[in-house]
């Protein structure tokens, strides 16, 4: 039997990836958090896992960009997009 995951607004954050909330069958979401996803305008994703739609490095870059670092910038973005993927192509 699968130990089901109460989803909260603590822990909100770990599942959600860029503008998509993967739902799957073990987790429990509270009317608050479904609140707010819908606020905030995350789309709920129900599939078996997370790594059925993964994210592209460089949207999983922006995503961190804009969401950890407030960095918003097209040419910024990019600019720095392309520095971590040549520092992950050279093992760094």
């Amino acid at each position: 039997m699968n130990k089901k995951v109460l989803i909260t607004l603590r822990n909100i954050e770990e599942y959600i990836c860029g503008s998509d909330f993967y739902v799957s069958k073990n987790m429990v979401l509270s009317p608050i958090v479904k609140d707010y996803l819908k606020e905030r305008d995350i789309k709920l994703s129900y599939s078996e896992t997370k790594e059925n739609k993964k994210m592209s490095l460089k949207n999983r870059i922006k995503t961190i960009l804009e969401k950890e670092f407030n960095i918003v910038d097209t040419i910024e973005v990019n600019r720095i997009t392309k520095i971590v993927e040549e520092m992950i192509k050279n093992g760094n």
